[in-house]
């Protein structure tokens, strides 16, 4: 079922593709762009990734290189912190994400890759490690890891 899906997304963004390359006027790019994204995750990775689970988030690509996942910047507190940076080029984009958040007892880290179709859609993957923060001595405990694939549409 999952294959099946995969395929339907990735036909729709190539028939998208064709039909919107001819009005590429300039050099297509994420920077300075937010997208709104449908993920497929086949691991688990704490309360942001669960196996064979959908979700939609949105993916911002500041101007400066930072990034940002919303709904996560979106769970953080006073004392929480992030910090994500991408690069972008002619063929695509990869980059890394991590965030500490409930008062820094979980921790996510995300590793991304993907490209960008006519600067409307963006679609790749990304893998994300999921921490919890305990044990003796207290350090953060490595809890999950996923694979996760996503489409994405610009807002």
């Amino acid at each position: 079922m999952k294959k099946l899906i995969f395929a339907c997304l990735v036909s729709i963004v190539c028939v998208f593709a064709l039909v919107c390359s001819s009005f590429a006027q300039e050099v297509m790019t994420v920077s300075g762009k937010d997208y709104t994204v449908f993920i497929l995750c086949t691991g688990d990775a704490g309360d942001y990734c669960n196996q064979n689970g959908f979700k939609q988030d949105t993916f911002q690509f500041h101007s400066d290189g930072s990034f940002d996942i919303t709904s996560l910047e979106d769970q953080k507190e006073i004392i929480d912190s992030s910090d994500g940076s991408y690069n972008a080029n002619l063929v695509g984009f990869n980059g890394s994400y991590n965030i500490t958040i409930d008062f820094l007892l979980k921790k996510y880290e995300f590793s991304f890759s993907g490209f960008s179709i006519a600067d409307v859609l963006i679609l790749g993957q990304f893998t994300v490690t999921y921490f919890e923060f305990g044990g003796f001595p207290p350090d953060y405990d490595q809890k999950g890891e996923a694979q996760a694939f996503f489409l994405g549409i610009r807002k």
